[in-house]
Formats: structure tokens, sequence, C-alpha cells
């Protein structure tokens, strides 16, 4: 109640157009997030489908993609998965790729991606998701740069799998989406960082909207 009667905090209440310059400060790191998310998902929903067709039979994969009922029971076999998948993000390859030795790394880029993306880090994007709609639909969008930089690793995990310098073949096995991105996305990260750091130390001290 405070927070909306004082404070303007409410669904959709913030979409007039004198907050327009505050939508576009907030829209890269609304955008990436968005990013991630679907990411993880396309990432997910193949290896799901990657298993499913591995234990069907040859007739059977014949047919796969144009039966409804077969496409709906895929959906909630991916969903059952990705729960059942869940458990500390942080174990076994995760926490060895963090502890590796930058000159001589334990893994290529390939496998750093998929680990990036693995399927127990499913609350960690959900939690970048809900942020970002959080922040675009209900809260005040200039919040959402802090807000998801300060909460959400999986926005860092995110911009790192763009910097994998991955072979042309393992690019076209990633998917649409890490593809469409892969040629421009390392550029425009490190632009869009150098320049909010740089701007930031000009703007906020001089109470202008830079969160």
């Amino acid at each position: 109640y405070v927070q909306r009667k004082h404070w303007n905090v409410g669904f959709l209440r913030y979409f007039e157009w004198k907050q327009l310059p505050n939508f576009l400060l907030a829209t890269p790191i609304l955008v990436w997030s968005v990013v991630g998310a679907l990411l993880w998902i396309e990432r997910s929903w193949k290896r799901c489908l990657q298993d499913e067709l591995a234990t069907r039979t040859q007739d059977t994969v014949a047919s796969f993609p144009k039966s409804m009922l077969v496409g709906l029971q895929l959906s909630c076999t991916w969903v059952v998965t990705s729960l059942r998948q869940q458990g500390d993000p942080f174990s076994n390859d995760l926490a060895a790729l963090a502890k590796s030795n930058n000159n001589e790394p334990d893994y290529d880029d390939a496998t750093i991606q998929e680990l990036l993306m693995g399927p127990t880090l499913l609350p960690q994007y959900a939690i970048l998701a809900v942020s970002a709609l959080l922040c675009f639909t209900t809260a005040h969008v200039q919040i959402s740069t802090r807000l998801i930089c300060s909460t959400c690793p999986a926005l860092y995990w995110t911009w790192a799998s763009f910097f994998c310098k991955v072979q042309q073949q393992c690019q076209d096995e990633t998917g649409t989406i890490q593809t469409l991105f892969n040629q421009h996305a390392p550029s425009a990260i490190l632009w869009y960082c150098s320049l909010y750091a740089v701007l930031g130390i000009v703007m906020h001290p001089n109470w202008l909207p830079w969160t």
C-alpha cells in the first residue's frame, strides 16, 4: 500500500511516456536477462529431446515430430526432468571449472558453455527471468541494472558463454539463440560495461539517473 500510494509501484503503473528514458536505461540488462533465460531453456530442451530420441525405436522416431500427443508428453518429460536434476549448482564439474587454472584449462570452450547452461542451474536462471519480469512490469524499471547485476549470477554466466571461442561446428550445435548472438555479443557486452562504468562515474555523483 505504501509503495503503491507514495512511490507509484504496481503492475504497469510505470508505463508512462515520461518514464521512457528509464526504460531505455534498463533495456540492455532486461534484454540480456531474457536472452539468458531463453538460452537456458533452449539448451535444456535440446538435451531432453536428444535423450528422448535416444530411447525410442527407429520406427517411433520416424513419426516422432508428427504426433501432438508425443509433443505434449515430451513437454511434460522436459519439465519433470528439469526439476529432478536440481542440486548444488557448484558441485562436481562446475566447481572444478571455477578452480581450473586459467593458463591450463581443463575444459574446452564447448564444455564450458554447456556447464554454464547446465541442468542444475535452473533456479538461477529462473530467478534471472522472474527478476527481469518484475522489474519491467511492476517495479521502478530503473532499478533493473543494480537489482539484476547484484543478485543474479546467471547474467554473468550468460555473458561468459558468449566469450567461449567455440569451433564453427560447435556453434551450429548450440542452438539458434546462441548462434544469433555469437558474432556481435562479446563486443556489445564489453562496450556496454565500459560505457556504463565510465558514464556512471560522471552521472551518478551529479544526481542523474544512473543506477
